[in-house]
């Protein structure tokens, strides 16, 4: 526990052991008959802290930008927290120290060597400093409802467009927008796409989100950390391969991407084929996927191809 705040509860301690009588505070009160009285269990209040709740701030770093999401439950007394780092897809992790005393809020996140001391002001809202490392910058946390915007896209002319991310493409032949949800822990967005030529069956998705990277930075992602993700979908359980020359750097209407074909099967046996592309600016950050039987491959890949080369990404 931080030293000002061991102070801070060893006054408070202190302050509440003694009574205002000349008892002893050690013993309980006698009564007029000279038997000592039972002793009244001090009260413990439950009622939720006044910062109950989700906080949203902005870091305004040397090289990028970047939310940072606090979600605090509990009483004074017993406070704990998660948060999200919606810029670098972070979702749920933990808080490891909270505490709330008089008006200063103070919390630590050891794995990311991070620690926060803020006052609530009077505006509501709670002003301090992030230290990182020793590096230290403003934080002004606000008030949260924590819930990501209703999704909504619209398709017009076979084109469709998201109302969140500025994102458009085209729907080839048979291919139609079922729906847009906001992804899962609100991170980013979803469209779902239908193939008329299947039933109406699911055949691929499209998700994206809302990014503030340095362009210098987008190199190091499409050059090591997709390539990762990719490495990582391996399943000893079921057979997953994505051979490196299948892993191509591409550029789709002026911006980089990555573009994989994955193989794999299924339990049953059924052989199946994964189409991935991914597409990164510094305002967004686009994933195109499609996963389908070996056997219908050909007929979806082109009109797949087609959808994503149609791509105009902010």
């Amino acid at each position: 526990m931080p030293a000002k705040v061991q102070v801070a509860c060893c006054c408070l301690f202190l302050f509440g052991s003694f009574s205002a009588t000349s008892q002893d505070p050690r013993r309980p009160e006698a009564s007029s008959t000279g038997v000592p009285a039972p002793a009244t269990p001090q009260q413990k209040t439950n009622s939720p802290s006044p910062i109950d709740g989700v906080w949203e701030g902005v870091l305004k770093l040397p090289v990028l930008t970047l939310r940072i999401v606090l979600h605090i439950s509990g009483s004074d007394d017993g406070l704990k927290a998660t948060y999200d780092s919606p810029d670098q897809l972070g979702f749920g992790r933990a808080v490891d120290s909270i505490s709330f005393r008089g008006s200063t809020l103070t919390f630590e996140i050891s794995r990311i060597n991070v620690r926060f001391t803020g006052d609530l002001l009077d505006d509501g809202t709670i002003g301090g400093e992030f230290v990182q490392r020793g590096n230290g910058v403003d934080l002004v946390l606000a008030r949260s409802s924590g819930a990501a915007p209703p999704a909504s896209g619209s398709v017009e002319n076979g084109r469709y467009h998201n109302d969140q991310t500025g994102l458009e493409f085209e729907l080839p032949p048979g291919f139609s927008v079922r729906d847009t949800a906001n992804y899962i822990n609100n991170n980013g967005w979803q469209a779902t796409i239908t193939d008329s030529q299947r039933s109406n069956a699911l055949i691929a998705a499209v998700w994206m989100a809302k990014r503030s990277l340095p362009e210098k930075r987008i190199p190091s992602i499409l050059d090591a950390e997709i390539p990762a993700k990719i490495a990582r979908r391996t399943d000893p359980n079921h057979p997953y391969e994505i051979p490196a020359d299948r892993i191509q750097k591409i550029s789709i209407n002026g911006r980089q991407a990555i573009r994989a074909i994955g193989r794999y099967q299924q339990p049953g046996g059924q052989k199946m084929a994964e189409l991935l592309t991914w597409i990164v600016t510094e305002h967004t950050e686009v994933h195109f996927y499609s996963m389908v039987p070996v056997d219908i491959l050909p007929d979806v890949q082109w009109r797949f191809d087609q959808m994503v080369q149609s791509a105009m990404v902010p």
